[in-house]
């Protein structure tokens, strides 16, 4: 199956779920039902904007996908509550699930950035550099967002949303520091 056979599968089914969540939420929690409302339509409208792009349909595919992955994870923690299976009050769970998604998120789309193809020619001097960066890159954010996984999952719930900023802001400024040493080094050789 080709990438984009798999992104457009993967988007179709991500979507659905979440539109089949927000129809079981109406049902289940019908006093919220224009948030449900708006999360049932939010997917569609944005995949139909992300449509109209003119770019890689896959990787815009993948994006709606994710997204709505996170909105389903939400949609399903809201059931969850409806039905008893997690206390109406427990506040903590539902935001430890989604702050463990967010990093996992992060974590793997770290895991695809080197995999890219390089938007340079694979002949020129600089191709090599990119992919080097693309590489380290790579690596920053998937400790990033294995820390900030892992912070989730086992810090105090109070401190967890503060403490998981932290790994991802040190990998975003390391790879803008590397990208700015890159650049000063190449602007030495020339």
């Amino acid at each position: 199956m080709r990438r984009e056979d798999n992104a457009l599968a993967m988007a179709v089914v991500a979507v659905a779920l979440v539109e089949a969540l927000a129809i079981a939420l109406m049902v289940l929690a019908p006093e919220k039902r224009e948030y449900w409302l708006i999360a049932g339509l939010a997917m569609p409208i944005l995949w139909a904007a992300a449509e109209l792009v003119k770019r890689d349909k896959a990787s815009l595919r993948f994006a709606i996908s994710y997204a709505a992955i996170m909105l389903a994870i939400a949609e399903a923690l809201a059931i969850a509550r409806a039905t008893g299976a997690i206390a109406r009050d427990d506040e903590s769970s539902a935001l430890r699930l989604l702050g463990i998604a967010g990093g996992l998120v992060i974590v793997f789309y770290g895991n695809i950035v080197p995999k890219k193809a390089a938007c340079v020619d694979p002949a020129s001097p600089d191709a090599a550099r990119r992919q080097k960066l693309r590489r380290y890159s790579a690596w920053v954010l998937v400790l990033a967002g294995l820390a900030n996984t892992l912070i989730w999952a086992l810090a105090p719930i109070k401190q967890a949303a503060l403490w998981s900023m932290v790994p991802v802001a040190g990998g975003l400024a390391l790879i803008a520091l590397r990208i700015s040493w890159s650049k000063s080094a190449q602007g030495n050789r020339a």
